[in-house]
């Protein structure tokens, strides 16, 4: 897991934009996510800060329509939560649960 983090991390960009003729069948809107997602097990199974720190550094605070194979923001923001209970995360979390709820 560690190594393939690294290649990420070493080679950042979507998957269509390394082989070009994919991105008809598996687009992609961006890579952060995931590697941020990636960042946080990481730093579950090895409690090494520096994939905490890489977490937060790939995070974004905008709003998450939804979890799919190409939207893991949230993900991403509720294991920052989980980890840092962090106000800052814990509202964005807040806030995506908020619009999905009747009214929201």
């Amino acid at each position: 897991a560690k190594s393939m983090y690294d290649f990420g991390k070493a080679n950042p960009g979507t998957y269509g934009g390394s082989i070009p003729n994919i991105g008809r069948y598996y687009g992609s809107s961006g890579y952060k996510d995931e590697m941020c997602v990636g960042a946080i097990w990481l730093y579950r199974a090895t409690g090494e800060a520096k994939y905490l720190q890489d977490a937060k550094s790939f995070h974004s605070a905008s709003p998450a329509w939804a979890l799919s194979w190409d939207d893991k923001n949230i993900e991403c923001q509720l294991l920052l939560f989980q980890e840092t209970k962090d106000n800052s995360y814990k509202s964005e979390v807040q806030a995506f649960m908020h619009d999905w709820m009747p009214g929201g």
